[in-house]
């Protein structure tokens, strides 16, 4: 009894699934990408200011493609309880993306601090 997990807090810890919470409370709708957001955009200019992040106007490195990316904080989400809403623009947008009267985005992803879409 005194070697089992109960006593011992680093394996009461383990998880069988090792992504931290701040990670896996936006999984599945954003991925989690580690590599820096400058590998492969080049932020142009700023677009617009809102209240949880700022969205941007940038170039694909790749094909050189014009793009809006939102950028969120992810701080600010969970400090305002907006988890949910964050997980519904996305649904919402894969949902009515495919009008031509809307934008269509299929990228969304995470990084440490911030949402991506």
């Amino acid at each position: 009894w005194s070697e089992g997990t109960l006593n011992d807090p680093l394996n009461s810890a383990k998880t069988a699934w090792p992504v931290p919470r701040f990670e896996a409370i936006f999984l599945p709708e954003f991925r989690v990408r580690e590599e820096p957001i400058k590998i492969h955009y080049t932020f142009l200019e700023l677009i617009a200011k809102g209240a949880y992040g700022r969205v941007y106007k940038v170039e694909d490195k790749k094909n050189g493609k014009i793009y809006a990316l939102k950028m969120i904080s992810k701080s600010r989400v969970i400090e305002e309880d907006a988890v949910n809403q964050a997980k519904q623009e996305v649904a919402i947008q894969k949902a009515v993306g495919h009008h031509p009267f809307i934008a269509h985005s299929d990228h969304y992803w995470q990084g440490r601090k911030t949402l991506y879409i």
